[in-house]
């Protein structure tokens, strides 16, 4: 018998007390303490589960229906003889007898969602929309589900001045609060900014990173100059990292002399036979490893007169000739020099600091955790994200995937918004470590995943299907001291007057003084589990 609260119940008017075959339930005094039944008799429970995904469903068992046939999870293949008591308290998972044990790698895997109550078939989400809409065809449940929602959005008059609490002020500002102060902490404590600036305002005076430019001292030679944190910009001293205008390979010359320390053996620099007729900065034969270096200035449509397609050309050449060419921009090799190298060092096979997954122990990472590793340790911006998955050696994080609902593509469950291991360090099965623990825990079903051209190819995504390459992107510059993202400078948020509605966005951006840079795309993967 499936109970309610109890007394509290039946002191008021509520429709629980009608079961869902439209019936009124008869109350009984015993009811006060043993709580009121949801249908009027027992044959009456498969309505129900048509309204409500009951506890035993979400355990695993499955909705019972006449001349259909259940097979065994277990993966055995044979079919479940069904009992009476069935079509009451639902399907079994497996055979009577099929343990843990005999249960095959499949049948593991489908069991451990079944039992952390996240497997969702096709079937019951079929079964959980038919009970919906037909709980709502009834006049009582949806005039009170009606009611429901008015006296919230009533009550959310009164306390927040708003229908949805969200929309008040004063959570508003509580949210910007904590938002602000988990910003400013992660940036005091991040690894590659304190090796670069020393922030000069507190945290009363930060007040966000939009249009809003702060003090900070060069940590090199103390001079004191004011930046901007938005976008994810890292602030720059022009005394130790002046605008290159004119053309000079200083950063270049940079990473040859890295390149050098590393013992790395016939260095060719200006190489214009592989690919002719275009230049390869810096090309390593032995390791089919070539890097380009992009200027700002050099490579920018406008300055530098570089169209769209001019990095993707170099790097499907470069494939042709089965050679793998890194694309790094002049504020990536500034900003997070320790991140590129790290990239270049594992492509050439020289990080000796190697860690096993199966020696790692994997948690959910809480957001500021994840926030900062992102920082240190990623090429990309950080992003919010609903779930992030960390392996820890040693209590140290070491490796972290973010996901969370698609961005762009809606057709999937879940996309993976981030992948990273600690710099210098291998992590030995990381990847697929974290994702199965994803799948499994989260009973995803399908999962896609964008992967930077300019610096991988995706051989790490083995198990992986490749559905699509996209078209090149493009960043914003003003200054040519950092990229932009061209999301933040939509046509319809720099519309200022009704002239601009007949201009493009790239127009607009021009008037404004701004110049763009063009990347290599990305590869789309997708996941079926």
């Amino acid at each position: 018998m499936f109970k309610c609260v109890g007394k509290e119940i039946m002191e008021k008017n509520y429709y629980e007390h009608v079961c869902p075959c439209g019936n009124k339930i008869e109350i009984k005094p015993h009811h006060k303490h043993s709580g009121v039944p949801k249908v009027c008799k027992s044959g009456h429970i498969g309505f129900l589960r048509k309204i409500k995904f009951n506890t035993r469903l979400a355990e695993g068992y499955r909705i019972y229906e006449p001349d259909k046939v259940y097979i065994c999870i277990c993966g055995c293949g044979k079919e479940i003889v069904f009992k009476k008591r069935c079509q009451y308290t639902g399907v079994p998972r497996y055979i009577s007898g099929h343990n843990e044990t005999e249960i095959t790698e499949e049948g593991k895997k489908r069991l451990s969602k079944q039992r952390k109550g996240v497997l969702r078939t096709d079937e019951v989400k079929k079964n959980i929309s038919e009970g919906t809409k037909l709980a709502m065809q009834r006049p009582d449940i949806k005039d009170n589900f009606i009611q429901g929602l008015l006296n919230r959005a009533q009550n959310n008059i009164k306390k927040y001045g708003t229908k949805c609490v969200l929309n008040g002020k004063e959570v508003k500002d509580r949210i910007k609060k904590s938002w602000r102060k988990r910003f400013y902490n992660t940036l005091l404590n991040s690894t590659r900014l304190k090796n670069l600036v020393r922030p000069l305002f507190s945290l009363e005076e930060y007040t966000g990173t939009k249009n809003t430019a702060y003090k900070f001292q060069c940590i090199e030679c103390s001079n004191v100059f004011e930046d901007h944190l938005d976008n994810g910009r890292i602030p720059r001293c022009y005394n130790c990292y002046p605008v290159l205008k004119n053309f000079n390979s200083k950063y270049e010359e940079e990473i040859c002399t890295w390149l050098n320390d590393l013992n790395i053996k016939n260095i060719q620099r200006g190489n214009h036979s592989v690919i002719n007729p275009y230049q390869l900065d810096i090309y390593l034969p032995e390791y089919s490893l070539a890097v380009e270096f992009n200027g700002l200035y050099w490579h920018s449509e406008l300055g530098g007169n570089k169209d769209r397609n001019y990095h993707l050309n170099k790097t499907n050449l470069c494939k042709d000739k089965g050679i793998e060419l890194i694309h790094i921009f002049e504020d990536e090799w500034i900003n997070k020099q320790d991140i590129v190298k790290s990239i270049i060092k594992n492509k050439v096979g020289l990080i000796e600091n190697r860690v096993y997954a199966r020696k790692c122990e994997i948690r959910e990472t809480n957001k500021e955790e994840a926030l900062l590793f992102l920082m240190n340790n990623h090429l990309q911006e950080s992003i919010a994200a609903k779930y992030n998955y960390g392996l820890y050696y040693n209590n140290e994080l070491v490796y972290l995937i973010s996901l969370s609902k698609p961005r762009f593509n809606k057709e999937y469950e879940w996309e993976l918004l981030r992948s990273c291991s600690k710099i210098d360090l291998v992590v030995i099965g990381g990847f697929n470590k974290l994702m199965n623990h994803a799948i499994d825990n989260l009973g995803i079903d399908n999962i896609v995943s964008y992967v930077d051209k300019r610096y991988f190819n995706g051989k790490g995504y083995k198990d992986w299907n490749l559905i699509n390459e996209t078209s090149p992107n493009y960043f914003y510059m003003k200054d040519y001291l950092n990229r932009e993202s061209r999301l933040k400078y939509q046509k319809h948020k720099i519309i200022e007057k009704e002239d601009d509605k007949n201009l493009t966005e790239w127009q607009l951006m021009q008037l404004k003084g701004y110049d763009r840079i063009w990347d290599c795309g990305n590869k789309v993967y997708k996941l079926n589990t």
